[in-house]
């Protein structure tokens, strides 16, 4: 399923890969946001357009004492003013973890009552009372068309709670090969900026890794941990960047050298020039 739902090509510009404003970033850069936790990387189907079916990463759910953690990283930047929302969501299906609802009153008392907190779903294998349960926190919810006889159930529960954000076709309208990794057709015929790098966002994988970005299916894009100190976490380019479909747009990126392999984390990484 979608990881970043609502972006549809008919809300973008069309622009080509030059038209993608340059920015002058050094790298390692700070990060400004935990733009998604991943709270399971579980899921109860097995889409042949998801990376999640040939995923090498654990599929787990995400243990409560590493949410906390993660939360914690999200409260410094929300004091900081820089986090504006977070997706509880990544590979897998987040209501399948079975103490969800109590995440997602952690991350409203973190994020406070007014910013976002969004989640996507395929609407199997739950019940209205799981959703009432839900509602109670005002999360948004995409609902994903994967299972349309399911989806346009979980779709009336959504919206009769008042929680319905919008509904996802990404396989269609939205679709990526998840930067080479997955055989599917891109529907993007414009150059698409990369949120994560150009903004400072970060993704938690579901073991408490921290990735660049959340088309990690290996595990090679990781650039730290929950454990590392809260505002110490630094992104930079890793080794899907090359085939990815969206556009990293900063000056010096074309000299990457060749891949290296992080000392610390043991993950693949990319060496950028220093920007000046």
């Amino acid at each position: 399923m979608s990881v970043i739902p609502g972006i549809h090509p008919d809300n973008l510009p069309r622009r080509r890969k030059s038209e993608v404003p340059i920015l002058d970033i050094r790298f390692p850069r700070r990060v400004t946001s935990v733009h998604q936790i991943e709270v399971t990387s579980r899921c109860n189907l097995r889409c042949p357009y998801c990376i999640h079916p040939k995923m090498e990463r654990p599929k787990q759910d995400m243990e409560l004492h590493v949410f906390d953690q993660a939360l914690k990283h999200v409260a410094h930047y929300v004091a900081g003013g820089t986090q504006h929302d977070l997706n509880l969501s990544g590979t897998g299906e987040p209501t399948m973890h079975p103490m969800f609802p109590l995440m997602l009153r952690m991350a409203r008392e973190v994020m406070g009552p007014d910013r976002k907190i969004i989640f996507p779903t395929n609407g199997v294998g739950y019940d209205f009372d799981l959703v009432k349960a839900l509602a109670v926190h005002r999360p948004a919810v995409w609902v994903s068309k994967h299972r349309p006889e399911k989806a346009g159930i979980a779709r009336e529960w959504w919206r009769a709670v008042g929680c319905l954000e919008g509904e996802s076709e990404d396989p269609t309208a939205n679709s990526n090969d998840w930067a080479g990794q997955v055989d599917w057709h891109i529907s993007h015929q414009f150059a698409l900026p990369c949120m994560w790098l150009r903004q400072g966002m970060v993704f938690v994988e579901s073991t408490g890794e921290i990735a660049a970005c959340c088309l990690d299916g290996d595990g090679g894009m990781r650039v730290g941990s929950v454990w590392d100190a809260v505002g110490s976490l630094r992104n930079q380019p890793g080794p899907l960047c090359k085939d990815c479909h969206q556009v990293v747009g900063v000056r010096g990126l074309a000299d990457l050298d060749d891949q290296a392999v992080d000392a610390e984390t043991g993950a693949a990484r990319r060496k950028l020039p220093v920007v000046t």
